[in-house]
């Protein structure tokens, strides 16, 4: 069992030669016959999942599809630089361009924007992941008639008019999770570069981190990593007094280390808010 664990694993990460880059898995409940047997059987029930894959193939996305332990299948899905732009452009994601200035993305004027450091895509992770979220929820029932589904052999439900797909699938348990894929190749990198790098532990790679996982991660482990660096003074201040024990000098103690953690404190939130503003700037 756990070599088909690991098997269903790889394949849901793995993508094909000069293909895109599968990023969205939808897990759902597979049907005991699939839809083409189903219909020589003569039933012309249509099959609620399949009906999703059909709408997100013709908005452009990618899709393949894996067979998974037990019940479960998992749909992975990709989508093309374009289809992500477009949207990206409907969503007024805003975006750094080659002349400084952060602007709302727009698709007819892409080459203006700057283009990320780690890969030379576009968008990043977190901006892609922004844009497949929307891609996947704006399948609705665009007619003015409810539509009858199939999730099973027996159970029906009904896919009103203006009604998300992908969120009524959730709602009636048919698709049991919506993960992101991880990049194998950047997660290896981010694990040998930065969670396992005992050298410089108070380091970031800032940039790949943003690239990643997005802004506010990027921002908090920056802040993360500036204050770990800045606790080694009052550290090195408090194992001397523990250490020197003055009785002469005991009544002071208090006052003194109170003001010097006042003063520290104000000196953090200062240099803080210039290397926020720097990274904000990049």
């Amino acid at each position: 069992m756990s070599e088909h664990v690991e098997r269903v694993d790889k394949s849901l990460n793995d993508k094909p030669p000069n293909g895109p880059v599968f990023e969205v898995a939808i897990a759902y409940t597979r049907l005991e016959k699939n839809q083409n047997e189903m219909a020589l059987s003569g039933d012309k029930r249509e099959f609620a999942v399949q009906r999703l894959a059909e709408e997100l193939r013709k908005k452009g996305l990618i899709l393949n599809d894996v067979e998974g332990l037990s019940t479960e299948n998992f749909l992975k899905i990709g989508a093309p630089e374009e289809i992500l732009g477009r949207m990206a452009e409907i969503l007024q994601i805003r975006k750094p361009t080659y002349i400084g200035l952060v602007v709302p993305f727009e698709w007819g004027e892409r080459e203006a924007f700057v283009r990320q450091s780690e890969d030379e895509n576009l968008f990043s992770w977190e901006e892609r992941h922004r844009c497949l979220h929307s891609l996947l929820h704006q399948v609705v029932n665009s007619t003015e008639n409810d539509i009858v589904l199939t999730t099973n052999e027996s159970d029906e439900f009904i896919w009103k008019a203006g009604e998300s797909l992908l969120s009524k699938l959730i709602a009636t348990k048919v698709v049991k999770d919506v993960f992101l894929l991880h990049d194998e190749k950047k997660r290896k990198h981010l694990l040998d570069n930065w969670a396992w790098k005992w050298t410089g532990f108070t380091s970031q790679p800032i940039d790949t981190i943003y690239s990643y996982f997005g802004p506010k991660v990027a921002i908090y482990f920056a802040f993360l990593g500036m204050y770990t660096q800045w606790l080694f003074y009052p550290s090195i201040f408090g194992l001397f007094i523990y250490f020197i024990n003055m009785r002469s000098w005991e009544s002071l103690t208090p006052p003194l280390v109170s003001m010097l953690a006042v003063m520290w404190a104000v000196l953090f939130l200062q240099f803080w808010k210039r290397k926020n503003a720097a990274l904000l700037a990049r």
